[in-house]
């Protein structure tokens, strides 16, 4: 995997975090670090909020979770809740319009009346719908009246908006404006806010869409337990046959077949298919049986070559010359030659109520119902795509099917087993997303970071299970920047020579993986061999244990896990020595090897030269020359510092970074010799703790490695030597 590694995660337990009974939704009081930069609403409607897109949906996420974890019977202190049959609430800008206000005046009364929420919370870069949510461990709901149990409770009042109005309230806009450096906030959703009502409805979460009764939210999102707004095709039922064009087109408008096919033919084909999966996944109970056992299906899609494989020329007229066999499904269609005709799929499939399914073997009770034989071939649960060729013999339509499986109509339709809810129950390789309204694993996702081949999208999103970009980000959420991005693009950047791009291959992110496509960083590196890399005891990577790290370098390389250990190395800590140095030996287990690393200098710079080190800018971070301070000055910059003394003419330097934003964050990253060596720049220090001077906290401290060689020679076994 050419310029691409992998990496590490440490999983870190901020906040308390529960996870509710029936679904992966987490109940958290974290509040999220949000953009704060005022947007129009939606980028579209001028309301004067000053609240970014970002902290919108924060809004919408917040009520949702609180939501979430009610219908999910989330244990609160008081106990398990009873559950309810809860709306998804949605966004709206023109109930954000309504609620423009002008900061008041000192003796004027901003609270909340029945039709407006309204808050003064301290400004903050985190949500402010998340900050309001009490902590949740810490609430008390009566279980019999569903109010609670203490009113006064901190911020329960924001519970009873959450919650408030019959299956929850369905909009909500909120306005937001800066005044004496406090967040003042008013929120509503056209509902009234009665004290003496409970704080929700008793009920049961949706389980499938025909428990979501309004018919603007008919959907069930089956992993939150709550109902949703959206279109939906899928209906248990006996649904009416679609008519299509009869017309031949090149398959999916690129494979030349002659098949007498619209492309809409095709996709009707699908449909079919996969409707009638829904009627088992969903157990739809208009079966001549009742409700089947549910099942895990993947959804069919149409394949081409496979249309091409089952290509005939006209047999000789009558159905015994043209029925089907292990794998291909052969039917005749009636002459129906007008320009729109009924779907040929759909004229084959059977009348649901005459359908019987045995309960326990799932086999067709009686096989010779009509339609029996297109049940036998469109069930099968390892079926994901379907090519027909559909041919006019003998003033008839003759088609022929395959997907590639074998089916029997004397056997079971299909193995019972458990219909998708969430992605996460999607496990066949390529078929990751799970198509919610039909109950089946749909083509693309991911379980791993092995599943996600493009290189522009290289990492799983474990909660949605989709590919996307590798983004790093640092816990402090007022650095806008992307570590990895802007590492990469030095890598890569046209305008810079060949030596300072093979520094930038050889600096190491070391960082937490979130449940997203996101990383945290956690220090800086600088690869140092094959299998070894140097970093600072100061950076905030967890140095023992089992927890997952990675390790960034264009792409990204696990580093530890539970059975990939690394070996680490820490220097001796001396005052005066300054051994602020890890050493990472990559575990045996690993097979990554760091293609490109720097080589160290056995004698450090000279007081005039410079270094090539990484610079944390406004909105990137790039490398850059700069010059190492004199001892003298390094001792002014940490005069003030309460936990440690500079010590000159020691094994420290010490530098300054432009602005203290980052310098805490950049802790581990290396500094080279801008001169070249072998025509590289190579290692002479590495990054340590900032100054804790007020009055210089951009300073930071620099570990000089010329004085370890022996110990890196040492601790690497031989691998590392100086030069």
């Amino acid at each position: 995997m050419t310029g691409l590694l992998s990496t590490v995660v440490a999983v870190l337990v901020l906040a308390f975090l529960g996870t509710v009974t029936d679904s992966a939704y987490v109940c958290s009081s974290i509040s999220p670090f949000v953009n704060q930069t005022t947007e129009q609403c939606m980028n579209k409607v001028e309301t004067g909020s000053e609240m970014s897109n970002e902290e919108r949906q924060s809004a919408v996420d917040a009520i949702n979770m609180i939501r979430t974890c009610i219908a999910n019977q989330y244990e609160f202190n008081s106990g398990k809740t009873k559950s309810a049959n809860f709306r998804k609430i949605r966004y709206a800008c023109d109930i954000e319009a309504t609620l423009k206000f002008t900061c008041p005046a000192a003796d004027e009364i901003f609270e909340s009346d029945r039709r407006v929420f309204r808050k003064i919370v301290a400004w903050s870069s985190s949500s402010v719908f998340f900050g309001i949510v009490p902590f949740l461990p810490d609430v008390d709901i009566d279980e019999q009246t569903q109010k609670p149990k203490n009113p006064s409770d901190y911020e329960m009042d924001t519970m009873k908006f959450y919650l408030t109005g019959e299956a929850g309230a369905a909009e909500i806009g909120c306005y937001k404006r800066k005044c004496d450096d406090k967040a003042y906030l008013a929120c509503s959703s056209h509902t009234d806010i009665d004290d003496w009502r409970p704080l929700y409805t008793a009920g049961n979460r949706c389980q499938s869409n025909v428990d979501c009764k309004d018919p603007e939210y008919p959907i069930c999102d089956m992993e939150l337990g709550l109902c949703q707004q959206g279109n939906l095709p899928y209906r248990c039922g006996q649904h009416q046959n679609p008519t299509v064009r009869i017309r031949e087109e090149m398959c999916l408008d690129s494979v030349t077949t002659e098949s007498n096919m619209s492309n809409a033919e095709r996709q009707l084909i699908v449909d079919a298919m996969n409707l009638h999966r829904g009627f088992i996944t969903n157990q739809c109970d208009a079966w001549g049986s009742g409700t089947p056992e549910s099942a895990n299906m993947l959804k069919v899609h149409y394949n081409c070559e496979l249309e091409k494989q089952v290509k005939f020329e006209c047999p000789e007229a009558g159905p015994e010359n043209w029925k089907s066999d292990a794998t291909v499904f052969r039917q005749i269609g009636d002459p129906n030659f007008i320009v729109f005709r009924t779907s040929i799929m759909w004229r084959l499939k059977p009348l649901m109520s005459d359908v019987k399914i045995d309960s326990n073997t799932q086999a067709l009770l009686n096989a010779t119902v009509s339609g029996s034989e297109f049940l036998s071939f469109a069930l099968n649960n390892d079926v994901s795509e379907v090519g027909c060729y559909l041919k006019p013999c003998h003033d008839k339509e003759y088609i022929a099917c395959t997907t590639g499986h074998p089916f029997d109509v004397t056997k079971p339709l299909y193995k019972r087993g458990n219909r998708c809810q969430k992605n996460a129950d999607c496990i066949v390789a390529g078929y990751h997303i799970c198509n919610m309204e039909f109950g089946l694993c749909d083509k693309g996702g991911c379980q791993k970071d092995a599943d996600c081949t493009d290189a522009a999208s290289p990492v799983c999103n474990l909660e949605s299970r989709t590919c996307g970009p590798l983004t790093c980000k640092f816990s402090d959420s007022s650095l806008a920047v992307d570590a990895c991005k802007d590492l990469r693009a030095c890598t890569e950047a046209t305008d810079k020579a060949e030596p300072e791009k093979q520094f930038c291959r050889s600096t190491v992110i070391i960082a937490d993986r979130n449940n997203y496509n996101t990383f945290t960083v956690k220090g800086f590196g600088a690869a140092v061999g094959e299998k070894h890399l140097l970093a600072s005891v100061s950076s905030k990577f967890t140095k023992y244990g089992t927890s997952e790290l990675y390790v960034i370098v264009g792409g990204m390389t696990i580093l530890r896990a539970a059975d990939v250990l690394p070996t680490i190395y820490i220097g001796s800590f001396n005052l005066k020595a300054w051994q602020d140095l890890t050493l990472v030996k990559l575990a045996g287990a690993s097979s990554f090897k760091f293609n490109d690393y720097l080589q160290v200098k056995q004698v450090g710079p000279g007081s005039q030269d410079k270094s090539l080190t990484l610079r944390l800018g406004t909105d990137k971070i790039d490398v850059d020359s700069i010059l190492l301070q004199r001892d003298a000055e390094c001792e002014k910059i940490f005069s003030l510092d309460s936990t440690m003394k500079y010590v000159p003419n020691s094994n420290m330097a010490c530098g300054l970074d432009d602005t203290d934003k980052g310098t805490v964050a950049l802790s581990g990253a290396p500094l080279a010799d801008v001169a070249l060596t072998d025509g590289k720049h190579a290692l002479h220090g590495i990054r340590s703790v900032a100054s804790l001077d007020p009055g210089h906290r951009n300073g930071f401290l620099v570990t000089r490695i010329a004085p370890n060689c022996n110990w890196l020679f040492r601790a690497s076994e031989g691998a590392v030597k100086c030069v």
